[in-house]
């Protein structure tokens, strides 16, 4: 069962976010949320007649100084049940509590399941498969610029993996 409170910060989070998303260059690219987000997917991002399908959240665990935006794991880990095909998630995308930094990576980078056990947001702990990606990229907010820029990269030349957000 999610916690009001935090269901109230995922979403203002996210909301924050898709509003400086879509006031930054290139403009061509948007942010749409869901009209109900859920536990699967938050929102779409559009470009042309194309659309990714992402998962966000906020990360409670990832606490960011003033310019200087390290991810402190690895790895970047996302539970399974947000890799069935039902959701069709390509990306996902985590802020740090501040909300100066996030963090994206693609779902076709993310290696095969393992089973754990972690504290999440929502519940005490959750048991159950879990995978795990090094491919990841980190931006800060000020970045997004360049974070739509790998966006519009993946989806003129059809790239739905890390190698996109090598491309500056």
């Amino acid at each position: 069962m999610y916690r009001p409170s935090a269901i109230k910060r995922h979403d203002e989070s996210l909301k924050r976010f898709q509003k400086i998303f879509n006031n930054t260059e290139p403009l061509d690219i948007i942010m749409n949320e869901w009209a109900q987000t859920s536990k699967l997917n938050d929102g779409e991002i559009v470009y042309k007649d194309q659309r990714i399908i992402f998962d966000w959240e906020w990360r409670e665990d990832w606490n960011t100084q003033p310019n200087e935006c390290k991810f402190h794991y690895p790895t970047l880990g996302q539970f399974e049940r947000k890799f069935r095909p039902k959701t069709q998630i390509e990306l996902s995308i985590q802020c740090d509590r501040n909300e100066r930094c996030f963090i994206a990576a693609w779902h076709t980078d993310f290696g095969p399941p393992k089973t754990v056990k972690r504290k999440t947001d929502y519940k005490e702990k959750e048991f159950g498969e879990m995978r795990e990606t090094d491919k990841f990229k980190i931006y800060s907010y000020t970045q997004i610029n360049k974070f739509k820029h790998a966006l519009k990269y993946a989806f003129e030349h059809k790239l739905r993996n890390y190698k996109c957000f090598e491309v500056e």
